[in-house]
């Protein structure tokens, strides 16, 4: 199965995950997982973090139970703003 990211480029999905970018460094996991689950259940998500100081590289991954709600949250969610910046989905 394929999937659109950023761009409108084609990508293949894994794991039924979808990218997400230009969050808020202090935005914590919790609140993208309550944002996220208008659109379908969410299994976990996931921010890339600095390996040095531990702090948020501003982007990363939300797992959906299903590609289909992948899908809608690239459709649905891309430029919605949270915690003051426009995610890029």
């Amino acid at each position: 199965m394929e999937q659109y990211g950023m761009g409108g480029v084609q990508q293949p999905t894994k794991r039924n995950e979808a990218f997400v970018g230009n969050i808020a460094y202090d935005t914590p996991d919790e609140l993208l997982k309550l944002v996220f689950s208008e659109i379908g259940r969410v299994m976990h998500v996931r921010m890339v973090t600095d390996k040095n100081t531990g702090k948020s590289k501003g982007y990363g991954f939300v797992e959906f139970s299903s590609n289909a709600e992948v899908l809608a949250a690239i459709d649905l969610m891309d430029g919605r703003f949270v915690a003051g910046r426009e995610m890029r989905v």
